[in-house]
């Protein structure tokens, strides 16, 4: 057999274990269904830990169908990539039912953590939702990005239930009591687990030409507000974003190659989702109903405004150009930052000096006019009150922390 017919072979027999796959989560999902009351749309924790366990147990006791390849006796048997301490401790229960495994699947799922969930360096760590079976309320310390590639699927709330459909994704942040599941057998969502750190990371990069929008996001997505989550439509007429898809498909076949650099691609790779996100549909972000953030089309485009020209922007500006009060542009930009007009401007303008006094080797007069001061007294007296040290002390890397 030549090399060609050896590669056919192999590809055929991988397009087999995949049908077998697919054929088997949706077994899976159908007995899963079947244990659950008719009317019950999410699960708490110990009936999901309970309906999981026992539909592993239906499936185990088929070794007479075709499903036997995936009734794995012990973790040596499972793929390299499965053998987690999760997927062990699940083999365990599902063999020989046992008290303390159970409790202890109960409280991972209950909580779950990056340790558990983000196995050893990685940074993003995705899977798919298994169609069929209810989702379950749980939290989780990590942030959570979850990508409709097909069908719809759904999220609850303790005060809001989500109808996803296709090109849609949500952010949920750490913390926030929440359920996902796809009832569609033929639906495929995509989630993808990313550490805070790294999250916030690449928030950063993609916002560092726009403070009042990285402020904005922040606090919203740090607990400030307590936002359960922001949703991006991607489809337009009922088409997805094709380029959205093929960053989440570059996503996942990144993982499961997982060649060298392969968490510092999955990084690359959300951030290029991120900047997509944000560049054609920041203007259409949903918060929830009962979001004390508000948002708004517009406040995009104020935002941005400000952002590019804070050196001399003025609120009388703001208002002939986006036609609303001083009064609102107030409140606006107060419940973006949680800081006034005033002192957002000057923290701009603070910002952009301490690069440049750090990054260049421009004259501090120089530097004063880039910031939009006119003169340089003005700029080193309140560099002073807002840093703590002179700008030229700054340069020369003293700092001082500033009481809040």
């Amino acid at each position: 057999m030549n090399a060609f017919d050896e590669g056919e072979k192999e590809s055929e027999s991988r397009d087999d274990y995949m049908r077998q796959k697919e054929e088997m989560q949706k077994e899976y999902g159908r007995i899963f269904r079947s244990l659950c009351s008719g009317d019950c749309e999410i699960l708490e924790n110990d009936d999901y830990i309970a309906c999981m366990i026992r539909t592993a147990q239906c499936l185990k006791e088929e070794n007479d169908r075709e499903y036997r390849w995936q009734a794995f006796e012990t973790v040596s048997e499972l793929p390299q990539s499965y053998r987690t301490p999760l997927a062990q401790l699940f083999l365990e229960v599902q063999s020989e039912p046992d008290q303390d495994a159970q409790k202890r699947l109960q409280e991972i799922f209950r909580v779950q953590q990056e340790e558990i969930f983000l196995q050893n360096d990685s940074s993003i760590s995705s899977a798919f939702l298994q169609p069929g079976m209810l989702p379950h309320w749980h939290k989780n310390d990590y942030f959570d990005i979850i990508y409709v590639m097909e069908g719809k699927s759904q999220c609850f709330f303790r005060q809001e239930k989500l109808e996803l459909v296709e090109g849609d994704v949500l952010i949920v942040p750490p913390d926030i009591e929440h359920g996902e599941g796809v009832r569609d057998l033929d639906g495929r969502t995509m989630t993808s687990a990313i550490r805070k750190r790294t999250f916030l990371e690449i928030f950063f990069r993609v916002f560092s030409g726009n403070h009042l929008l990285y402020s904005f996001f922040q606090r919203i997505l740090q607990g400030d507000e307590d936002v359960s989550y922001i949703l991006f439509h991607t489809a337009e007429k009922d088409k997805p974003d094709m380029t959205v898809a093929r960053l989440f498909d570059h996503l996942w076949e990144e993982q499961k190659c997982k060649e060298k650099y392969h968490s510092e691609m999955c990084e690359t790779i959300m951030n290029a989702i991120f900047v997509h996100l944000l560049r054609y549909y920041e203007q259409n972000l949903v918060l929830p109903q009962d979001c004390k953030a508000n948002w708004k089309k517009e406040y995009a485009k104020i935002f941005w405004y400000i952002s590019e020209n804070y050196r001399s922007v003025t609120l009388e500006e703001l208002e002939d150009r986006f036609h609303y009060s001083r009064r609102q542009l107030i409140r606006i930009v107060q419940n973006a930052t949680g800081k006034n007009f005033k002192d957002v401007i000057r923290n701009m303008k603070m910002e952009r000096a301490k690069m440049l006094l750090r990054d260049t080797t421009l004259p501090v007069e120089r530097i004063a006019m880039e910031c939009g001061y006119e003169n340089a007294s003005s700029f080193t007296r309140i560099f002073k009150q807002t840093v703590g040290v002179s700008p030229h002390a700054y340069r020369h890397g003293i700092f001082v922390t500033l009481p809040q």
